[in-house]
């Protein structure tokens, strides 16, 4: 039962990390070989996001990433919760985004659920 609940946690883990770089990759941040260091440096840059909460979230999404998908130890609640919330920052700007970008970018982030 432990070990369920466990797994259900490292799948929220990884489905949030998932959603945010398919968002990187709308945004036109991705090289498109899977590199999510790389890929959320250049959505940092590209958007003038240095030394946000967004950056830091998304160092914090990073690391609980890595801890659920290369280890075995298991996840607490708040590192879940710590990952949600990088999922919500995100969708907040993509929010804000959205209200100034051009056409394009915006009838491409509806299309693609965003």
């Amino acid at each position: 039962q432990q070990a369920l609940h466990s797994e259900a946690k490292r799948e929220a883990v990884l489905s949030t990390m998932a959603y945010c770089m398919t968002v990187l990759s709308i945004w036109k941040c991705s090289g498109g070989k899977r590199d999510y260091r790389k890929d959320v440096e250049t959505f940092i840059q590209k958007y003038e996001l240095k030394a946000s909460e967004l950056e830091k979230s998304f160092d914090i999404l990073i690391h609980i990433y890595e801890l659920s998908h290369y280890s075995t130890r298991p996840l607490g609640e708040e590192e879940v919760q710590q990952a949600q919330e990088t999922y919500g920052l995100l969708k907040q700007w993509i929010k804000e985004q959205k209200r100034g970008k051009d056409l394009f970018l915006r009838i491409r982030a509806f299309f693609k659920g965003l």
